[in-house]
């Protein structure tokens, strides 16, 4: 603890020299007077706050109005959130997401800790998580799912807070608060689109009624969006991505070296179990810089002869197969986006009963996504979990190698079995690797079945394309108390939320895609009932630019559109009371709030039968998971006056303690846990606050981390048996009910001064120290799998499968495991400065930035932590932890005027790249991914102010995003990116502009 201080205290210092240059405020603009607020709660406390806005408490909070979200000319929940200052790596992103499981989704990531440190509210109330994790594991709110039009502000603490609002709450808390005043009818409508090629048009319609009697609030609106897709190769910095896909046309073939020989006519060893690598396409240095391919094999129509294909260059590794195939042809960058829903809140008092009101609220959203990915990638033609793909022989009556590969001969089904060697008891055992004895594709060059680590672009079977249909909803009932006894306030009620998710995929059928390649089918039988149409097979060994007539029509028999499920709902029946005047202190009135609640959770995942199977090229075999847990908590909090203004202590204007405080019981795992957190405010002047505050926190595992199947997937992992980075090794993550919860402890130190002199009045300064620490991380890290079985000490539930005869990465097979530590580190800035003026109205300029100092992480007990801000580290590449996030803008209001200029600045982070792309050289060369500055500016105008007609209060808007037009930075996401920048920070939007109409009635 006192390694803490002391750390803290050098913060302290730090920060009190950069408050002297630039400092903040994390609540707001500056207040004209020291005017008394209506009693209002502020996320992080349940005790209402009367102070002024800058003195509303401990805790570091920043408050956006209705006025700052339409500032930043952003039309959705996620944007918004995703453009916070505290918002860091490891968000879901909204672009380039189809490439994960989760391709309709977004979601934030406060410190960059990962969206599942970040508990999202609505009206200070959890609801239910998306059905399917990021990356397929781990739980967060969709931020898709809430509309923007129905938010009238939102608040972010930004600290932890599990003693308020229990698991979860580890790196803030996200709160919005949705409209529930509103008197009349208003209508906007916007239109916008991209300046590159005008190919992503937004179209936006949105309205609200509401009316305000002396007994009855209600508000009710309704939202629609629409968003056209952007590809990649309608952008120069994503066009050619960093590195080509082995996954090729023309295919890349693994055979027996045996077998190679027999078929050029070279003395065959029939002894031999090696195996060779071959291509008939163009090797690496043959491919233009272009998205063409017009070099290396336009003569190959499907018959090229054994004779002319080149055996790969064994010194590159088996990961590095010849022939290459740029995706980003076809694939789709930022999706095609279709959503509407209504909402609506109300409060009604309840008749003979004037300190009692029923209140509620309804939220619906339908949200539709689309995403294009380029034609299916096979993989390994054998990947354990999923069924094989095999291109049988030449002829029924192939040339046998025995032992010479991984498959179960008898089944075609891909099992662990090693290459089988001289001495192994079934090398002796002639069988081919196909279930049909008299299997053969006649344009099969080599006369021997291929499988094993063979890989193709199945261009002839179409894009892929995912749809995702997600319908959402939350509902809110309950009894509010006011001055009860003249003292206390109580809420009461149940909410239900819900997110289900459908998704309407066309892939290709691993099964019916053998089918084809079987020239003895009965589907290519006119005679046979299966007969589809054609008489000659599927011929795998062509080039896509130059189209196999027989192949486009063959392909649609294979092409299947896959029909998933999933839900995830919560429960939750919840109480709280709170008073402002406990008992009175000499300083003043101690607040206390206190309360309960029982939530109940549950996700249930449905995935198409052939998706579980393994059966569909180019998507991960996927597992059916239906859990739910049962949880309840008991929670309290005082506000304790220490000092107080009237009591005139010189020296201390004011002094005051928050402490709060949660017991969380798991009732299903029978796990429990208590977290306890303190604040402390202390004013020595009036214009100057420092607060500080610490506390215990705990994250408890996902549904998904503790209870999913086997998910399989393609990355890339570091082999260290090789020394290579491998692309495209087949994966696996399976949950583990035996994870505990993780523990968390956050600081925060901060500095808050208002100056009131005329010289300097209107400005804000603050500044906020923070730190959080997080023990027993549930981590699942494929690198380190394969070191843990390196080193003979692999956890329950893992395994690695290697090639014997190359070392190679067959298969990581990993679990979740609470095996990670994490500190985070960093500061918050604000400046803010209001200015009013009696000719040219109000000014008001604000800057917030996030210095990140470190983001420390340990992927095993014991293991060095590693600072993913300075040091080289595929994680940080591939999240992009930045040093510095900000954003600045200046706003004037006049009249019927309005208007924004907006910076918002983007840090750079390190990455790695290969030495030599053209010879595909494994050895990194780190480099610096540039920083960026965006600019939007955004003017409105209010017509007819004073007239009597239909059009009276129009407002016309009209903004442009990234005025510039700057492309994102170059990033190689250290040898994994699939675009060329980081898609994770940035999209491939460009400049975008926008019109807006506003009437209301």
């Amino acid at each position: 603890m006192n390694k803490h201080i002391n750390q803290i205290t050098r913060w302290l210092a730090v920060g009190s020299v950069i408050a002297g240059i630039t400092l903040a405020t994390s609540v707001g603009f500056a207040q004209e007077e020291d005017e008394e607020l209506e009693a209002f709660i502020i996320t992080g406390s349940l005790i209402p706050q009367s102070q002024t806005a800058f003195e509303a408490g401990a805790l570091p909070v920043s408050l956006f109005s209705r006025e700052d979200i339409d500032r930043t000319g952003f039309t959705s929940t996620a944007e918004i959130l995703q453009d916070l200052n505290v918002n860091n790596g490891a968000s879901v992103p909204i672009s380039n997401n189809a490439t994960g499981f989760t391709p309709a989704a977004s979601s934030v990531s406060l410190r960059g800790l990962g969206p599942e440190a970040t508990l999202v509210l609505i009206d200070g109330l959890r609801i239910a998580p998306y059905p399917t994790g990021t990356g397929g594991t781990t739980a967060f709110i969709d931020l898709n799912s809430i509309p923007l039009a129905a938010i009238e502000s939102f608040e972010v603490l930004k600290d932890g807070a599990s003693a308020t609002y229990g698991a979860d709450a580890v790196a803030g808390v996200i709160n919005l608060i949705l409209t529930d005043e509103f008197v009349g009818a208003e209508t906007r409508m916007q239109y916008g689109n991209t300046t590159a090629s005008t190919d992503s048009s937004e179209f936006i319609l949105s309205g609200v009624v509401g009316s305000v009697t002396d007994r009855t609030k209600m508000v009710a609106g309704f939202n629609y969006y629409s968003r056209k897709a952007i590809f990649n190769k309608d952008r120069k910095f994503s066009e050619v991505p960093p590195f080509l896909s082995t996954n090729s046309s023309p295919l890349n073939i693994t055979i027996s070296q045996a077998a190679y020989d027999e078929s050029v006519g070279n003395a065959v060893d029939p002894t031999s179990a090696g195996q060779i690598e071959i291509t008939s396409g163009p090797s690496a240095a043959d491919l233009t810089p272009l998205p063409g391919y017009e070099i290396g094999t336009i003569n190959n129509n499907g018959n090229v002869p054994a004779e002319d294909y080149t055996v790969v260059d064994p010194s590159l590794g088996k990961t590095f197969a010849g022939s290459h195939f740029n995706y980003n042809l076809t694939s789709g960058s930022y999706p095609e986006i279709k959503r509407y829903g209504a909402f609506m809140k109300f409060e009604h008092d309840i008749n003979g009963l004037d300190k009692l009101k029923l209140f509620g609220d309804a939220l619906y959203q339908h949200t539709f996504s689309r995403s294009e990915l380029a034609p299916s990638a096979t993989g390994n033609f054998f990947d354990p979990g999923s069924q094989a793909l095999i291109i049988p022989a030449r002829t029924p009556t192939p040339f046998i190698v025995r032992g010479s590969n991984r498959l179960n001969s008898d089944l075609g089904t891909a099992t662990a079995n090693p290459i089988m060697a001289p001495g192994d008891a079934d090398y002796d055992v002639e069988r081919r690797i196909v279930s049909d004895k008299n299997a053969f594709n006649p344009f099969n060059p080599f006369n021997q079945d291929l499988s094993d680590t063979s890989r193709i672009r199945l261009w002839e079977f179409g894009n892929r394309i995912f749809r995702t249909y997600t319908n959402s909803g939350v509902g809110t009932l309950g009894i509010a108390g006011k001055d009860i006894s003249d003292k206390w306030d109580f809420r009461t009620g149940l909410r239900y939320s819900f997110i289900e998710q459908t998704d309407r995929n066309n892939v290709a059928s691993i099964t019916n895609i053998n089918r084809l390649l079987n020239q003895n089918d009965p589907i290519f039988d006119p005679d046979s009932n299966e007969y589809i149409g054609s008489t000659v097979a599927f011929n795998p060994f062509g080039y896509f630019l130059n189209p196999i007539e027989n192949n486009d029509v063959v392909a649609e028999f294979a092409k299947v559109e896959t029909k998933g499920y999933a839900v995830s709902d919560l429960l939750m029946g919840f109480f709280q009371a709170n008073t402002t005047e406990l008992l009175e202190l000499p300083a003043g009135d101690v607040g206390f709030a206190f309360g309960a609640d029982y939530r109940v959770e549950s996700v249930d995942q449905s995935p198409d039968a052939l998706a579980q199977t393994g059966s569909l090229i180019g998507s991960s075999p996927r597992a059916v998971t239906d859990a739910s847990r049962d949880i309840w908590s008991v929670y309290a909090e005082a506000n304790i006056p220490l000092v107080s203004p009237e009591q005139d202590v010189t020296g201390f204007y004011l002094i005051d303690m928050n402490i709060a405080a949660r017991y969380e019981r798991f009732v299903t795992s029978g796990r429990d846990t208590f977290v306890p957190k303190v604040g402390v405010r202390v004013m020595p002047i009036k214009e100057l606050m420092i607060r500080g505050s610490y506390g215990e926190g705990f994250r408890e595992p996902s549904l998904f981390e503790l209870f999913s199947g086997q998910s399989y997937g393609l990355s890339t992992v570091y082999n260290p048996l090789t020394d290579t980075s491998e692309r495209e090794v087949s994966v696996s993550s399976s949950g583990n009910v035996e994870l505990a919860a993780e523990d968390t402890t956050s600081y925060n130190i901060g500095v808050i001064y208002t100056p009131t002199n005329k010289w300097l009045s209107g400005f804000t300064f603050g500044v906020d120290l923070w730190r959080i620490e997080r023990e027993g991380t549930v981590s699942l890290s494929y690198e380190r799998t394969v070191e843990r079985f390196v080193s003979g000490d692999l956890l329950a539930g893992e395994s690695v499968l290697i090639d014997p005869a190359s070392n190679a990465l067959v298969q990581v097979n990993s679990v979740f495991a609470n095996a990670g530590r994490t500190r985070v580190q960093g500061i918050d800035f604000d400046i803010a400065y209001a200015l009013r003026t009696e000719d040219l109205g109000r000014f008001d300029f604000r800057v917030v930035a996030t210095w990140l100092d470190k983001w420390l992480f340990a992927s095993q007990p014991g293991a060095e932590l590693v600072n993913f801000v300075e040091e080289d580290s595929s994680i940080a590449a591939q999240d992009g932890y930045l040093r510095w996030k900000a954003n600045a803008s200046l706003s004037w209001l006049y009249e019927n005027h309005k208007a924004t200029i907006r910076a918002r600045y983007r840090d750079g982070f390190n990455d790695g790249k290969y030495a030599d792309p053209a010879n595909l050289d494994f050895a990194a060369v780190f480099f610096e991914v540039k920083d960026r500055v965006l600019f939007d500016v955004q003017y409105g105008y209010t017509f007819f102010t004073d007239s009597d007609s239909w059009f009276k209060d129009l407002e016309v808007t009209a903004g442009i995003r990234n005025v510039l037009d700057t492309d994102p930075p170059e990033s190689n996401g250290f040898l994994s990116s699939s675009t060329g920048y980081p898609d994770f920070l940035y999209t491939a939007e460009g400049r975008f502009y926008y019109v807006g109409l506003t009437k209301g009635f």
